[in-house]
């Protein structure tokens, strides 16, 4: 065999095989035409995207011409979740707004809250100051009381204020001195201190058939003499002097010229009893 016959059976061979492709392509395309012409067209879909899977019937899958149904399917979905988000960041958006509010109010609140509590100090500050702005002091001795088994201990924080505010003995406290169950101390110990002066004094305290009602804190120095607390059973002459017995009277004054001096003092007295 020449060479041109081999070359003449390779090229017809090769012509059949082109053939064969072509038609065979031509035939499919037509079949796929077709078929996709001869399906129904596609339904409106429902409002609900829960049931867009549902209505995908055969009818419909055969139509998916470009991918037209699907796009349309998932494009519905994603319009639907917008408007959830939307709406979930609107009621976000919301919720952050009363919460600023709330915020707002509470700050407000607060605020007034504490103005007036500044101005209630302010105003308690102003209420203690005399017109020359010093600080005005309570108007009478700082005064604690403590009975024990054997004593009983009165200690007094007295200022120059207080000096002559004292008051006298009245009825009833004289009655409470000479009361039976009221007791009778048989020594009375007293001391003071003020600026660099300090002094202590003892004596005793003999019964009397009717017992004065001698103040814990001289009258002069600020003594309350209508308060039980403040007084207790004394000898009279030792309470008001007499007979030559000026010890405790002097005892109170020096301690009220002490304060009238330095402008404060403390002063204490303890009762003993048997």
């Amino acid at each position: 065999m020449t060479s041109s016959s081999c070359r003449n059976i390779s090229s017809i061979s090769i012509s059949k095989t082109m053939k064969k492709t072509l038609i065979s392509i031509t035939l499919t395309l037509s079949l796929i035409m077709s078929f996709a012409l001869s399906a129904p067209p596609v339904q409106a879909l429902p409002a609900n995207s829960n049931v867009y899977i549902a209505n995908l019937t055969e009818a419909n899958i055969g139509n998916l011409e470009n991918g037209t149904l699907i796009f349309g399917i998932f494009g519905k979905i994603a319009k639907t979740a917008a408007k959830t988000a939307k709406k979930t960041s609107k009621a976000v958006s919301k919720s952050a707004k009363k919460s600023s509010k709330s915020a707002k109010k509470t700050s407000k609140a607060a605020s007034k809250s504490a103005k007036k509590t500044s101005k209630a100090s302010s105003k308690t500050a102003s209420a203690s100051k005399t017109k020359g702005g010093s600080i005005k002091r309570s108007s009478s001795p700082v005064h604690k009381h403590r009975e024990l088994r054997n004593t009983t201990i009165d200690n007094f924080k007295v200022d120059k204020s207080h000096l002559g505010t004292g008051t006298k003995t009245t009825a009833k406290t004289r009655q409470y001195v000479n009361n039976p169950n009221t007791r009778v101390p048989y020594k009375i110990q007293s001391s003071f201190k003020s600026g660099k002066e300090s002094r202590r004094l003892s004596v005793d305290n003999p019964r009397s058939k009717r017992m004065d009602a001698g103040h814990s804190l001289g009258n002069q120095s600020g003594g309350k003499g209508h308060v039980n607390e403040h007084v207790f059973p004394q000898n009279p002459s030792i309470n008001r002097g007499t007979k030559g017995n000026r010890t405790w009277r002097n005892h109170e004054d020096k301690f009220k010229a002490a304060v009238q001096k330095n402008g404060s003092g403390t002063y204490q007295v303890r009762q003993l009893y048997r």
